[in-house]
């Protein structure tokens, strides 16, 4: 079950998450990662928003960097840029590389590079993270994908998909000051994944049970739900589907976040 501490830190980690890149310590991940890194060159693009971009394994490094320092400043330490955290970054970007290699190399030949959205990229480095028995990195790196969701900084499916999932579902949440909004199932995702890496397990499961949920609650026909009644059936779907101990953990967050 999910921890006072574990709690404590997810909160400090939204607050670091938000504060300005000029007010944190900044560190040079993309050189050591330059220097140190000999992997082929990887002809992928990158949709994020409406741009597209030629990937670089420097930006996953400094994702992945500046996802360690706000768990490493959430705790309060002071030595990150060290040489243990180097070498994580770059084992995370060199599986990253390494993945995307095998990926590309599976794709049939065209003249074209293939395309990835942001959201495929960021579930390539959690994996990563993951492997490296690095969860609550990953779990930083989520709660920073949230807050570029919510400033519109980012989007984790393409555009089209991400509209059309939300009005198959069509309702309206009420969220707890009063002030319904729209569906939004990206933040669903979010929060399923947080609970699943907060419990150092792979968040894979979060898009299977998020979809399920989604779809019962367009079954349902209701025009309006309460974000408490919204919590209940995601509990109640991480059950159904047999992830008792995630469901466990999400309970004690939820009533951590009511006091």
């Amino acid at each position: 079950m999910i921890g006072r501490n574990i709690l404590e830190e997810d909160t400090a980690l939204k607050r670091y998450a938000t504060t300005p890149s000029d007010q944190k310590p900044r560190f040079n991940w993309s050189d050591f990662v330059r220097a140190e890194s000999n992997a082929p060159a990887i002809h992928i693009k990158v949709e994020v928003g409406e741009q597209t971009r030629d990937f670089d394994l420097c930006e996953i490094a400094d994702t992945v960097g500046k996802a360690l320092t706000d768990l490493l400043l959430s705790r309060q330490e002071e030595d990150i840029y060290n040489e243990s955290n180097r070498r994580l970054v770059a084992a995370v970007a060199k599986t990253v590389s390494q993945e995307l290699t095998h990926w590309n190399d599976g794709e049939e030949a065209t003249d074209e590079p293939v395309t990835l959205t942001a959201h495929e990229i960021t579930k390539i480095i959690e994996r990563a993270l993951v492997k490296s028995n690095a969860h609550d990195v990953a779990r930083s790196l989520i709660i920073r994908r949230q807050r570029a969701l919510t400033e519109g900084m980012g989007r984790l499916h393409s555009g089209a998909d991400v509209e059309a999932g939300n009005r198959r579902v069509g309702v309206k949440v009420i969220r707890r000051n009063g002030k319904a909004v729209a569906w939004n199932r990206n933040k669903i995702e979010i929060a399923v994944r947080k609970a699943f890496l907060a419990q150092h397990l792979d968040s894979d499961p979060a898009t299977a049970v998020t979809d399920a949920m989604s779809e019962r609650l367009r079954e349902s026909g209701l025009e309006f739900i309460h974000i408490e009644d919204l919590q209940d059936r995601v509990q109640e779907e991480l059950m159904r589907q047999g992830h008792f101990k995630v469901a466990e953990g999400y309970i004690l967050y939820r009533a951590h976040r009511a006091v």
